[in-house]
């Protein structure tokens, strides 16, 4: 019976190990991507905003739209609640059995950075005058940035088997989930680096609509 019953937790033993030995790994090369699209898109966006004046800054051509000052507050809110939320549920239990939903569906997340359906964000990602100017805007960004970066490159958990799902009450049933409704930790800053390119592709926009004000810093000799 005793011989019975460690036979049994051998058997039990060898199908968890092989069971984790089959979780998806999160690979240096993800990491090295994530983390240098976090530079190149900081970078992007830079370009596109960097010689404007307040009045461009501030520009909106109705009431209902976000000027370009609003949309970098939009994106320093988003990237520091993805910051705290990834590296929070990274210290959380690995949740293997998500993983299948995930697999296989990182360039949907990738590709929201083109998606032609207009986004709606929380309540809580909404500009209400939190800097000054642009550049406090775009430094605050970095800052928070800088520490995303710094968690990626040095974060020990695997990516690949922490989640974050659409349902709000937290961890959902699993059968009652469809691909789609989770998303891995590296799919979720897939997502918000795709949202700032998303954004900066909407500054760009802007800049190009016909009331956008001319510079002040244009030398007019």
């Amino acid at each position: 019976m005793v011989k019975g019953a460690l036979f049994s937790c051998i058997i039990l033993f060898i199908g968890c190990s092989e069971k984790r030995e089959q979780a998806p790994k999160w690979t240096d090369e993800d990491r090295q991507f994530l983390i240098e699209e976090m530079e190149r898109t900081t970078k992007l966006l830079w370009v596109v905003i960097r010689d404007l004046d307040e009045q461009q800054a501030n520009y909106k051509a109705s009431e209902e739209d976000w000027s370009i000052l609003e949309i970098v507050e939009h994106l320093e809110v988003q990237n520091e609640l993805h910051y705290r939320e990834v590296s929070s549920q990274s210290r959380g239990p690995e949740l293997h059995e998500y993983a299948p939903l995930c697999a296989g569906r990182d360039s949907i997340y990738a590709g929201y950075s083109s998606n032609p359906k207009k986004g709606k964000s929380g309540w809580y990602m909404d500009p209400i005058g939190r800097f000054s100017d642009l550049d406090a805007a775009f430094n605050a960004l970095v800052r928070v940035r800088d520490h995303y970066s710094d968690f990626l490159e040095e974060t020990e958990s695997n990516l690949r088997v922490h989640f974050v799902f659409s349902d709000p009450r937290g961890n959902p049933v699993l059968e009652d989930l469809k691909p789609g409704d989770v998303r891995d930790l590296h799919q979720l800053v897939l997502t918000g680096l795709a949202h700032t390119v998303r954004h900066t592709k909407q500054i760009e926009g802007i800049k190009n609509q016909r009331g956008f004000p001319i510079s002040s810093h244009y030398d007019q000799d």
